[in-house]
């Protein structure tokens, strides 16, 4: 017979519920297990079943390599990775906010765990015992990914949840007032994992989007982990800025070097293709209302800021210049739609030599 449990002992068992002031990271990236080495996050989170995720279950430890450094060393994550968001949510330590650092070419796979999550909290009656259900059973996300996507994503979620039994016009826009949309300042191997983890240091957060709480309480949990964040408030559409600023950031300083350096391209062409980026950037941001009237575009992309930036090819940038190609056939610029096409193809090469290079 299994010994009984006092009253006190389950007071004090952990709760199925989003744990207050903690930080979480999803998923399992360099950067993700830098925050949690640095003691910037209190837990990390895999996808769920996922087999990077399957590999480390059960494991109290994994090798990490710091800057510099030529050897690897151990690093205790026993009590604090989780296999993906429900995992975590009935050991206790489902986290107040999550950072998601997946590459938005992995975007499906939050969309399908947080909509794994949510349907588990509807069906097996979650939402029907909480005061305040929202705040106490689904955590602040943050979704750090390069690309102009997160339109697309509410859309797609708003779909999805509208299906659910229970969930009203009132109830979504509180869900889903708790997805906000940010972008790091730097970039280095993000994406990317292996038998050993490289650390990095995480670079400051610009963040928009969500409810007006939700931004309150993520900004304030940052701050509270010693992560760096600041807010877009420009423009009636501050999310879209933010992730236009970010995709010519991208472009124009990692991407279009990367070309020109592996000969891609030569310095006219390169010249050529930051004045159509700046035209189709613009124009986009215009008409969705992401840029004033009153801006121009060497003051709105001037202003972007161009600090912490690396030559690293990553995979969201053929997604985001697979992204702006469709923009750009969209408002009718067919030359600009060409040029797009043609860089993403030498990026996915470039990504592949890449490949080869680690393998």
């Amino acid at each position: 017979m299994a010994p009984r449990v006092s009253k006190k002992d389950r007071e004090e068992l952990p709760k199925p519920i989003v744990q207050v002031g903690t930080l979480g990271v999803y998923p399992l990236t360099n950067l993700a297990v830098s925050y949690l080495y640095n003691d910037y996050a209190d837990v990390l989170l895999g996808i769920k079943d996922h087999k990077s995720t399957l590999a480390l279950k059960g494991k109290p430890q994994i090798s990490v390599l710091e800057p510099g450094k030529k050897k690897a060393v151990p690093f205790e994550i026993k009590g604090r990775f989780f296999n993906g968001f429900s995992d975590s949510f009935y050991r206790g330590k489902l986290p107040n906010v999550v950072i998601c650092l997946m590459d938005a070419t992995h975007l499906e796979y939050f969309a399908e765990e947080f909509l794994n999550h949510m349907e588990k909290m509807f069906s097996l009656g979650f939402f029907l015992k909480k005061v305040n259900p929202v705040d106490e059973l689904v955590p602040c996300f943050l979704i750090v990914s390069n690309g102009i996507f997160f339109d697309n994503l509410i859309k797609k979620l708003t779909l999805a949840l509208e299906s659910f039994n229970g969930v009203d016009e009132r109830l979504l826009q509180q869900i889903l007032g708790k997805l906000c949309r940010g972008v790091l300042e730097g970039y280095g191997k993000n994406y990317t994992t292996g038998s050993v983890f490289d650390i990095e240091t995480p670079s400051p957060i610009r963040l928009a989007g969500g409810n007006g709480s939700t931004q309150i309480v993520i900004q304030s949990i940052l701050s509270a982990h010693r992560v760096v964040s600041t807010t877009e408030k420009t423009s009636a559409n501050p999310v879209e800025r933010l992730e236009l600023l970010n995709a010519y950031r991208r472009i124009a300083f990692s991407v279009l070097p990367s070309l020109l350096e592996s000969k891609h391209l030569n310095k006219s062409e390169i010249k050529q293709i930051k004045l159509t980026l700046e035209e189709v950037i613009f124009k986009i941001g215009l008409d969705r209302k992401a840029f004033e009237s009153h801006e121009t575009p060497k003051k709105v992309l001037k202003n972007s800021d161009l600090t912490h930036e690396s030559n690293e090819i990553l995979p969201s940038d053929s997604f985001t210049l697979k992204t702006l190609g469709a923009m750009a056939t969209y408002y009718k610029m067919a030359s600009a739609q060409t040029i797009f096409k043609r860089i993403s193809t030498q990026v996915e090469m470039l990504l592949k030599d890449q490949a080869h290079s680690v393998e």
